[in-house]
């Protein structure tokens, strides 16, 4: 997920995953070239800030037996902690047809796998609503294909989305407006959720 900030030109990004050492290829994993080797399995959450040139990113894991997916879709790692600012957290949470609320919390250094361009001691939690203004539930014409092989797809959920709420980095808090522009994609997996009937995918 994607979050721009149009007046002042800054950037973030969420990113929430798990992951094994190879995949089912036997391939390594991709990684940056100064990452630390990936464990065998995890769940995996991404903070990334881009301002005047410069950037800071932080990676941080959590076993996989703390994943959870709720309601087939709702992805969370340590839910319980989403009211201690000072435990880590991740959530993804769907919010009718059209709305996600992200929620996540990187306190200090705990769990950080990696980091780059800064402290990876800074603290970092966000509470984001997005909104889908435009962007497919699936796509027919991929989902075929797809699901013979079967491999992994990928969709743009969100290629025009508002967001609202807010970011908070090293102390300082950011509120997101209206005047932010967001966008969304993620992979579903082997298969891909339908639109509602009356909404086709746009």
């Amino acid at each position: 997920f994607w979050v721009k900030d149009v007046a002042s030109d800054e950037h973030y990004a969420f990113a929430y995953s798990m992951t094994s050492e190879n995949n089912e290829r036997g391939q390594p994993s991709a990684r940056a070239a100064d990452a630390p080797p990936v464990p065998e399995t995890g769940g995996y959450g991404l903070f990334a800030h881009v301002a005047d040139g410069k950037h800071f990113a932080k990676t941080v894991q959590f076993p996989l037996d703390d994943l959870h997916v709720d309601n087939l879709f709702d992805f969370n790692i340590n839910k319980a902690n989403s009211g201690n600012a000072s435990a880590g957290f991740l959530t993804m949470e769907q919010q009718g047809d059209h709305g996600l609320l992200l929620q996540g919390s990187m306190p200090g250094s705990q769990h950080v796998w990696y980091s780059s361009g800064g402290d990876p001691s800074t603290s970092v939690s966000w509470k984001l609503n997005f909104t889908r203004v435009r962007g497919f539930y699936g796509q027919p014409e991929f989902e075929l294909p797809d699901k013979l092989f079967p491999v992994i797809m990928w969709n743009t959920w969100a290629h025009l989305a508002t967001v609202t709420g807010t970011i908070m980095v090293g102390g300082k808090q950011v509120t997101v407006d209206g005047s932010f522009r967001a966008y969304g994609d993620m992979n579903w997996g082997t298969g891909f959720p339908e639109p509602p009937p009356s909404e086709p995918d746009n």
